[in-house]
């Protein structure tokens, strides 16, 4: 017991907790931000909302990328950057509570973003297993990092593979279509799920690995668990 607190000690030591601007003073264009979310968290969104405004200050291009909306709805986002949709009920043209299963509520402000000039993507996919026909790039120690958030449920052992080749592979979709949907000018902001950005080994990994600019993620919230190394948890003193 003592030695797994210790583990746990260290693990929250080695990552940075960061606010809105330590997060991104030193980050110069072209440049990939990735946001991990707790799904459909209004603070967390807010969060990432603060994000994609601070970088649009800086008077260039903006792109921003979500899982939570399925790339086929991607004609759906070019209509609200016309404004031919409103942003507030883009929600039922993407089935958003079927595909993602949460509220749009939270989501609705960022798309309204798409008014203001940024560039929206839909960057996800259905949730499934990684084609068998297919080949992805895995992180070295993807499924101890991924086990590290299972507690008393880890899978079989004859299924981790199963398991790392589907999260790599969906990481690696959300990361390449969010780059096919950005000219590589200013920022690329990808909004996703928290799971998919922990440890750096997931949608950020990918995208390293596709891309020639420098890529930087950030977990929008602490959510009482241990900090892979590594991470960067936003963490301000009024909890906004």
């Amino acid at each position: 017991m003592i030695a797994l607190l210790s583990t746990l000690a260290l693990a929250q030591e080695s990552c940075s907790y960061v606010g809105l601007y330590g997060a991104l003073d030193d980050l110069a264009p072209p440049a990939i931000v990735v946001v991990g979310e707790r799904k459909g968290t209004p603070l967390d969104l807010h969060r990432a909302d603060r994000i994609i405004g601070l970088l649009a200050r800086r008077e260039v291009p903006v792109t921003v990328a979500f899982e939570a909306i399925e790339s086929e709805f991607q004609p759906v986002l070019e209509e609200v950057e016309r404004g031919l949709v409103d942003p507030t009920s883009a929600g039922q043209r993407v089935s958003f509570a079927d595909r993602w299963g949460f509220s749009f509520d939270a989501y609705a402000g960022l798309l309204e973003r798409g008014l203001e000039g940024v560039d929206l993507v839909a960057a996800g996919l259905p949730y499934g297993l990684k084609p068998a026909n297919e080949t992805v790039p895995v992180p070295p120690g993807y499924y101890f990092a991924l086990s590290a958030s299972m507690g008393d449920a880890p899978v079989p052992v004859s299924f981790e593979e199963t398991l790392t080749s589907a999260f790599a592979w969906r990481s690696h979709q959300i990361a390449a279509t969010a780059l096919a949907g950005w000219n590589g000018e200013g920022y690329l902001v990808i909004v996703a799920d928290r799971a998919l950005v922990e440890g750096g080994q997931g949608v950020s990994w990918q995208a390293e690995r596709l891309a020639d600019v420098a890529v930087r993620s950030v977990v929008l919230a602490n959510a009482q668990s241990p900090c892979a190394p590594g991470d960067r948890v936003w963490r301000d003193l009024w909890g906004r």
